[in-house]
């Protein structure tokens, strides 16, 4: 049976499997948290999670769902944590699992369209991946010569670009997927933990991403479409659901569960 919130009232909650935990927000659906095997991989204070675009009437690019809307929950068990909302204007149903385990952290976004007309929706996923205070790194893409150590077509193969007190706003699009359909990017700890390191992969629909770092903070913004100015490319018709899923794999954990 669906709830609106959880039983003791708080708008925060808590998943925990197999040695991962995490904590997300219901006002906006967002990630707070998350760790592994005791170790932070989420920037400390930092909000994030999926935003969800459409075109409106007027053919202008507007939010899906308002930012501080009041997620429900639907599901939570354990490491599992589903949410959806409702309102009246809304032409489409959206979902959102948020799920911990072995695997690291996987968001899943599921979006069925409930009105009698196709609609035009985009996702941009905010991630504030963490690995210590000398973190480099990765990304997977196409991009100019002067770029080279930061972006490459496997971000394995790429020597990478330490983000401490470093300033750049970029934008990569051209991904090679690697097997099982993911594009990854690699956030790894410099210093001492030399070797560990955190994955951040996303679903091939996720076909540009933009890496901000400025101010002791790196944000990677996973996006279905090439810029904010750009409108969302994504058609579901009538009656039909599509999903897409992403997220966070420690170095040390299992391949992603999706």
């Amino acid at each position: 049976m669906a709830e609106t919130m959880p039983l003791d009232g708080r708008t925060v909650v808590s998943l925990t499997s197999d040695g991962a935990s995490a904590e997300v927000s219901l006002v906006g659906a967002r990630l707070l948290d998350f760790g592994f095997a005791g170790r932070p991989y989420w920037t400390p204070g930092a909000v994030g999670g999926g935003d969800l675009t459409t075109l409106g009437a007027d053919a202008r690019i507007a939010p899906l769902v308002a930012g501080d809307a009041l997620w429900r929950v639907a599901d939570h068990t354990g490491g599992t944590l589903t949410l959806t909302v409702e309102a009246d204007d809304l032409p489409c149903a959206p979902a959102i699992v948020f799920s911990v385990g072995s695997w690291g952290l996987l968001v899943a976004h599921a979006i069925t369209n409930s009105s009698d007309r196709p609609v035009t929706v985009g996702i941009a996923a905010q991630v504030h991946a963490h690995a210590g205070d000398t973190p480099v790194l990765s990304l997977c893409g196409e991009a100019p010569e002067d770029l080279a150590d930061l972006v490459g077509p496997d971000s394995a193969g790429v020597p990478g670009r330490p983000t401490a007190g470093a300033e750049f706003d970029v934008q990569v699009g051209g991904a090679r997927t690697v097997p099982g359909g993911h594009i990854t990017h690699r956030l790894a700890f410099g210093g001492d933990r030399h070797g560990d390191g955190v994955r951040i992969w996303g679903d091939e629909d996720f076909a540009w991403t933009r890496a901000v770092s400025g101010a002791d903070t790196l944000r990677l913004e996973l996006r279905t479409y090439g810029s904010a100015a750009e409108p969302p490319s994504w058609v579901i018709d009538p009656g039909q659901t599509r999903g897409l899923y992403w997220g966070l794999q420690p170095f040390e954990a299992h391949a992603p569960k999706s």
